[in-house]
């Protein structure tokens, strides 16, 4: 079971990035990221919603900093081919599909025909998430980091830098991530 993810973006994307663990002096490559990923922040509040159903009132606005969304109906949503993350102000992420995605503005959507919870995690459908919330679409360019029970509560120290860069250049981002 992966238990961690990573998703990069920046403008303009610099090329692949190359994920390291850092172990003290040593950089140990775990993966590379060969795309931007799709994120962004909601516009306004995601209420508690329905479990196991659509959600046919609720409407969700997100700017994007990269990327772009579609709609894609009711059945593949249902699949899984439009499925977010959204962390909400305790940390947790909470995994949803959307059926509708029109645009309204340059690079701002409308997200509709909601579906909460789809990771598991119904108890967080149950909240409310405020305005200002990261939202990650999960597609191929969102990376698996860590799986097993064995990685739950470890801290992994990372390091990303484009892939055609030393590892000393000083465009390396560090990073925590437990």
């Amino acid at each position: 079971t992966t238990t961690q993810f990573i998703a990069a973006c920046a403008d303009p994307w610099p090329g692949a990035l190359v994920v390291y663990r850092n172990y003290g002096f040593s950089l140990d490559p775990l993966l590379t990221l060969p795309a931007p990923a799709t994120i962004g922040e909601t516009l306004d509040d995601l209420g508690p919603g329905p479990v196991g159903r659509f959600d046919r009132g609720a409407k969700l606005t997100v700017k994007l900093h990269s990327g772009a969304l579609a709609g894609v109906g009711d059945a593949l949503a249902l699949e899984g081919r439009a499925t977010m993350a959204i962390c909400g102000p305790d940390g947790a992420w909470e995994i949803f599909a959307f059926a509708q995605a029109e645009l309204v503005a340059r690079g701002v959507y409308r997200l509709s025909r909601l579906l909460r919870g789809r990771g598991g995690e119904e108890m967080l459908a149950a909240r409310t998430v405020p305005a200002g919330a990261t939202v990650v679409l999960l597609d191929r360019a969102v990376a698996p980091l860590a799986s097993g029970l064995s990685s739950v509560g470890v801290t992994l120290d990372l390091r990303v830098c484009p892939a055609d860069r030393d590892a000393g250049d000083a465009s390396f981002v560090t990073v925590a991530a437990t």
